[in-house]
């Protein structure tokens, strides 16, 4: 489990759940981050899953009066394609924490997902870590991910968002960090690579 510096904020002190999904996906603008583009590229290279088609908010089980998975999407994890579940929380209640694992489950189930992915703002309580890298590897054909956002800010302005995949845990410390402001180069490739995508 990482641990955050005393001064670094999070991406919850800045935006909702909900609006922060949306943003990822591509399907609303964030006043205090730009376009999602860059981030979306960090967090594929996080979980190691090329993903295109990023749904948010997909309803299930309206006869229970609905639940929304956050995003749904499609992916190449390098080998094979893949259908994939995020969840995102926003708070490290662990009343919350079972809950939203609760949901990411019947999500996957629900969309058959090979990929499901919890992202969280916050350092949960390890005991509930411990639970999904003990789920993790007895799932067949199911790639169970934890992983972490953190943020940096300047003037009260978010200036860092990093990605850090916490479970199952990589050989090493893995954190991807980019800056707010991209270069025309990663713009291009990111375009470039949006237009390869389209015709998958």
């Amino acid at each position: 489990m990482t641990r955050r510096e005393p001064y670094a904020a999070r991406i919850g002190d800045h935006t909702d759940e909900q609006s922060f999904t949306k943003w990822l996906a591509g399907e609303q603008s964030l006043d205090n981050l730009d376009s999602p583009d860059p981030y979306h590229d960090e967090f594929e290279r996080t979980v190691g899953i090329e993903l295109w088609n990023l749904k948010p908010e997909v309803k299930y089980d309206g006869e229970y009066g609905g639940y929304y998975a956050d995003i749904v999407a499609r992916g190449y994890d390098g080998t094979q394609f893949v259908d994939v579940v995020i969840e995102a929380q926003f708070d490290r209640k662990k009343e919350t924490a079972l809950n939203h694992l609760g949901k990411l489950l019947h999500y996957g189930n629900l969309a058959d997902a090979d990929v499901l992915i919890w992202l969280t703002d916050a350092e949960l309580d390890s005991r509930i870590y411990e639970t999904v890298a003990w789920l993790a590897p007895q799932t067949t054909n199911l790639d169970l991910q934890v992983v972490e956002t953190n943020v940096r800010t300047d003037a009260g302005d978010i200036s860092t968002l990093e990605f850090s995949r916490v479970v199952p845990g990589h050989k090493g410390s893995i954190r991807r960090r980019i800056d707010t402001s991209p270069t025309s180069a990663t713009l291009l490739g990111t375009t470039h690579r949006r237009l390869l995508r389209r015709c998958v």
